[in-house]
């Protein structure tokens, strides 16, 4: 997944994946969010809502980031079986995701097509 889409100012889109130190948003323009973790941060809770404007805030997407390390991990524990292992896990979210957004498409097909609890 390489896009997050909030279609609605109601939408609230929470997701676990991993992380190292940093990650970059790229939002309306080109201009990247850094957000920075600490160095032992190896997965990250992200979520995403919506936020009208107001007088001192702009509207916008706004994310709001929790970092995570690994319960065994060191200070200074950085190294390839790690990494392997956050990769790992990673791959399973990856398909884990996949297979939502397949149920996610099929229900919107099935709504979009009257079937269902989508009958208009």
């Amino acid at each position: 997944m390489d896009r997050i889409d909030l279609t609605s100012t109601h939408d609230d889109i929470t997701l676990v994946i991993p992380c190292g130190t940093e990650m970059y948003w790229f939002g309306a323009d080109e201009n990247p969010t850094r957000t920075g973790s600490d160095a032992q941060t190896s997965w990250a809770q992200v979520r995403f809502t919506y936020a009208r404007g107001s007088w001192w805030n702009s509207a916008g997407v706004r994310i709001s980031f929790l970092g995570f390390k690994e319960k065994n991990a060191g200070e200074w524990s950085v190294d390839t079986a790690r990494w392997n292992s956050i990769m790992d896990m990673a791959e399973k979210g990856v398909q884990i995701t996949g297979a939502v957004m397949d149920q996610v498409s099929q229900g919107a097909a099935l709504y979009a097509s009257g079937g269902a609890a989508g009958q208009k």
